[in-house]
């Protein structure tokens, strides 16, 4: 049994599934019908061994270190 189901597993249902099940210990499940996590700002490695932005590139911009800190626990920034 889940305490939330969340429709869509881009920015948004990725935000809100993890804050609910962190910081409110809840069940969450989150359906999406395509395979990557992270909606549009998906990558990959091409044949070539080369980092390609399926859905074209994403920047992203915060002035704010609590919203960077946060972020950093599930990523390996690229600069």
């Amino acid at each position: 049994m889940y305490d939330w189901l969340i429709g869509g597993a881009g920015f948004a249902g990725s935000g809100h599934a993890e804050r609910n099940a962190t910081q409110r210990n809840e069940k969450v499940l989150v359906i999406d019908r395509r395979d990557p996590i992270a909606g549009n700002a998906f990558d990959m490695y091409g044949e070539a061994g080369v980092l390609m932005h399926r859905y074209g590139p994403h920047i992203f911009h915060t002035n704010s270190k609590q919203i960077f800190d946060h972020l950093s626990q599930f990523t390996d920034w690229r600069f």
